[in-house]
């Protein structure tokens, strides 16, 4: 039975639907920025002297990946990065 056919029955028979409202509410700021503690204690003052790395992991298609991306903190530069599809690769494979 097609959803049309459905709602033509029950309008001929004089049924009517209840529904729940919800009020929508916006969401809120998805961003939550941290403060930098790492360079509230340190001095860098020059480039490679502090390289920070950062893993997250995710599913695309229902294929486990994880990204590591290698920061240098005097410039907030992205030095390199790499994707695995293993769960804790040491040595990922390079991006083509």
């Amino acid at each position: 039975m097609s959803d049309p056919y459905a709602h033509k029955c029950c309008k001929t028979l004089g049924i009517k639907s209840g529904t729940k409202h919800y009020k929508y509410t916006k969401p809120g700021n998805p961003f939550k920025i941290y403060p930098n503690l790492l360079m509230a204690e340190m001095q860098v003052d020059r480039p490679l002297q502090c390289v920070v790395s950062d893993m997250t992991a995710f599913y695309v298609k229902g294929i486990y990946y994880e990204l590591t991306l290698y920061m240098d903190i005097w410039n907030n530069e992205i030095l390199a990065h790499a994707l695995s599809s293993r769960r804790g690769d040491r040595i990922p494979e390079r991006p083509g």
